[in-house]
Formats: structure tokens, C-alpha cells, sequence
């Protein structure tokens, strides 16, 4: 893949980004066009994003970090966090002291 220096990366007088290198600052996702909410969206794939609104993303780096990878968050223990904010919604109904 190509990658140059970007001329918004100048102009914020930022050297850490505006490019796909090591060191650099990258954000970036991807998608898996042949997901079922894509049917018959090809012929656009940018259409396709934003008119198929898709739920998860296959592929999110930020910051040079593998952030999600095939739809599931790296390095995230589910479990007690769903718990966790379940518990906020219970004592916000009941209107309780949060946890």
C-alpha cells in the first residue's frame, strides 16, 4: 500500500500523523462487503456504509492499536462490564445511589 504525507498533517503541525507507517498515529477500520447487510451494495461500496448502516465494524485500529478484529473488541472482558452496566440501570430506575 502507498502511503504519503498528508497536507492537513502540515497544516496542525503534526508529524505523528497522515500516513500508514510505523509510528505514525493510524485510526483506521474496514468492513466486510459480502456481510448480509450489504447484499446488492457492491456496485457502491461507500454507498454501502452509509446507507446499510452497518452494526459492527470487522476491523477497527486506533492509534496504531488493533482495537477490534472480526467484530469483537480486543482485549475486553465483556462479562463484568454488561454486569456492571446493568446495575447503573437498575439503580437509575430505582432511583438509587450508583454502584
Amino acid at each position: 500500500m502507498a502511503t504519503f504525507k498528508s497536507a492537513g498533517a502540515s497544516v496542525l503541525g503534526r508529524d505523528d500523523i497522515g500516513a500508514l507507517a510505523p509510528g505514525m498515529a493510524a485510526d483506521f477500520i474496514g468492513y466486510r462487503l459480502e456481510r448480509l447487510e450489504f447484499t446488492g451494495s457492491l456496485h457502491d461500496p461507500l454507498a454501502a456504509l452509509v446507507f446499510c448502516t452497518p452494526v459492527n465494524v470487522d476491523l477497527s485500529v486506533v492509534n496504531g492499536r488493533l482495537r477490534a478484529q472480526e467484530g469483537q473488541i480486543v482485549d475486553l472482558d465483556l462479562p463484568p462490564l454488561v454486569q456492571r452496566h446493568n446495575a447503573i440501570s437498575r439503580a437509575m430506575i430505582r432511583n438509587e445511589r450508583l454502584p
